[in-house]
C-alpha cells in the first residue's frame, strides 16, 4: 500500500509471473527521462531482472530505493528514502 497520491503513478512489475519479459523496456524508458524513481522489493526479483533497472538507473541518476521483502513499512521507509533524495 502506497501513499493515494503515488498510487495512480505506480507501475508494478511482476517478475516473477512474467519473468524477464515483465522488465520490457523499462531500461529504455528510465534512459529516456520517463520514470521518476525505482522501488525493488529485495528477494522479490531475480539479479538477473534487477541489474538492468539498477545500470540504467545509474547511468541516469534515477533514484532507487530497495523495500525488504516488501509489505507495508519496507514500502513505506523505501518511499520516504526516494522522497529525502527527490527534495531540493
Amino acid at each position: 500500500m502506497l501513499p493515494p497520491e503515488l498510487e495512480e503513478c505506480t507501475e508494478w512489475v511482476d517478475t516473477e509471473r512474467d519473468g524477464i519479459h515483465a522488465i520490457g523496456n523499462l531500461p529504455q524508458r528510465i534512459r529516456q527521462h520517463r520514470v521518476g524513481a525505482v522501488v525493488i522489493l529485495d528477494r522479490a526479483v531475480q539479479h538477473k531482472h534487477t541489474e538492468p533497472v539498477l545500470a540504467a538507473a545509474r547511468d541516469t541518476n534515477t533514484p532507487v530505493a530497495f523495500a525488504g521483502k516488501g509489505g507495508r513499512g519496507s514500502l513505506l521507509r523505501a518511499v520516504e528514502q526516494l522522497d529525502q533524495r527527490l527534495e531540493p
